[in-house]
C-alpha cells in the first residue's frame, strides 16, 4: 500500500513543506505514510497529518528525532 501520493496531495498547498517531504529519502516518506495511515479513524489521521506538517516545518525528518529534541 503506497500512500505517499496521498501525503503529497495533502501538502500540495504548502510548497515549502512539500519540497522538504519530497527531499526525504523514500524510507522516511514511507515511515510518515505508515505513521499517518496506520490510524483507523479519519480524525486521528487528520491529527497526525497536522503533526507531520508542524514537525517537518521545524526541520525534523522523523517523529523520533522531534521527540528526542523536545527532552
Amino acid at each position: 500500500m503506497n500512500r505517499i501520493p496521498d501525503i503529497q496531495q495533502y501538502l500540495s498547498n504548502q510548497k515549502e513543506i512539500l519540497d522538504y517531504y519530497n527531499a526525504l529519502t523514500p524510507g522516511y516518506q514511507r515511515d510518515w505514510a505508515r505513521f499517518i495511515f496506520s490510524a483507523k479513524r479519519e480524525e486521528t489521521q487528520e491529527k497526525r497529518l497536522s503533526e507531520m506538517v508542524e514537525i517537518l516545518g521545524k526541520g525534523f525528518k522523523t517523529m523520533n528525532l522531534y521527540r528526542a529534541n523536545k527532552k
